[in-house]
């Protein structure tokens, strides 16, 4: 028997004794598992900044609140496929309803359904940016505020009737001009990264979307959820947040607005079957929107724990089966590192 035969041998009869031992020792086996488990869930090769400012450079011009659904929904690339086709049924079909098992950010997203064809039609860049937002929330922030920088100072964006940017301990907040209503930037991320490209100011969809926390959006969250859905970005501890709206100071004027019972009068905002609720129906003063303030969301959701994206995120990551995907990879790595065209450090002067 030659040496080669020998290891083999040798190494199936540790396998066999290996397999004993797993089914004889549960806890071994527990510790087997856990390890496997570890395998699975390395976190992936990061992004550099050049690399992380090409991935977020499609959304960085785009108000706070809305970056915020963006990055939670992106834990969730399957829901967002689910959630295109729904829309394109809905064309068709005014009575269809979203997915309960959704999560609240995706369901927010139904509100504009430009991004939800754009994050699944481009399934790699939401998944690579669901991935970098599980362990380089941070580094997602960052870039984002260094491309905000630049486009403020080129005059690519500023304070108009639809949006506000204001500076905030050295950050920049894009957030909307009205509580009812959001426009979304429309530009070519091409101007923050690829050499010799002309900037130009932003323009915006040709409609206003409405505001995904306010009652009278198409698919408001709490239609499936039975409570607001909000999200906000906090630019001093580089942390996006999202979930449950907690507190009960806001009332809603209901004007026989319930499907299964009569009911006219004002109702918390939390205790509404929106189920059950014809929103048409539905009024809320300016004063109680302005309680859908960015500021008061953020304190608001902070309050609970579990709304903190980073946290979710990585717990989901444990958990994801999307793809298969072979340990330690990110999808779409290669694509961003591709698109870089060694841009970002030859970017055009700004044009006068």
């Amino acid at each position: 028997m030659t040496g080669n035969d020998l290891l083999k041998v040798g190494a199936a009869a540790l396998t066999l004794l290996l397999a004993g031992f797993g089914s004889a020792h549960p806890v071994l086996a527990q510790e087997q598992v856990a390890a496997a488990s570890g395998d699975a869930t390395t976190s992936p090769e990061p992004l550099s900044a050049d690399e992380m400012e090409v991935l977020v450079a499609r959304i960085a011009l785009y108000p706070d609140e809305l970056i915020a659904v963006i990055t939670a929904a992106a834990l969730y690339p399957l829901q967002i496929v689910e959630a295109a086709r729904f829309l394109e049924r809905y064309e068709k079909d005014k009575g269809l309803k979203p997915k309960e098992s959704w999560d609240g950010s995706v369901v927010s997203l139904l509100n504009y359904p430009d991004i939800v064809k754009m994050m699944s039609d481009d399934l790699e860049w939401t998944q690579t940016l669901g991935d970098a937002i599980a362990y380089q929330q941070k580094d997602v922030l960052v870039a984002i505020q260094q491309l905000r920088d630049e486009a403020v100072a080129k005059g690519v964006i500023k304070t108009d009737d639809k949006i506000q940017v204001v500076k905030a301990n050295d950050n920049i907040v894009i957030k909307s001009a009205s509580p009812e209503v959001i426009y979304v930037p429309q530009y070519p991320p091409q101007m923050f990264y690829e050499p010799d490209y002309v900037w130009e100011p932003i323009r915006y969809y040709p409609d206003p979307y409405p505001y995904y926390v306010y009652p009278g959006a198409t698919f408001f969250a709490g239609a499936v959820t039975g409570a607001i859905w909000a999200a906000a970005v906090d630019w001093d501890d580089w942390g996006v947040w999202g979930g449950r709206w907690n507190g009960n100071d806001i009332n809603i004027d209901c004007n026989n607005c319930f499907n299964n019972r009569d009911f006219n009068g004002n109702i918390n905002i939390n205790d509404v079957d929106w189920k059950n609720v014809d929103r048409s129906k539905i009024k809320i003063d300016r004063d109680q929107l302005n309680k859908f303030d960015q500021n008061n969301i953020k304190n608001r959701i902070e309050k609970n724990g579990d709304n903190a994206i980073r946290d979710r995120a990585r717990d989901i990551k444990k958990n994801d089966s999307l793809a298969n995907r072979a340990p330690g990879k990110t999808a779409g790595t290669r694509d961003i590192r591709k698109s870089t065209l060694n841009g970002l450090k030859a970017k055009p002067a700004q044009v006068t």
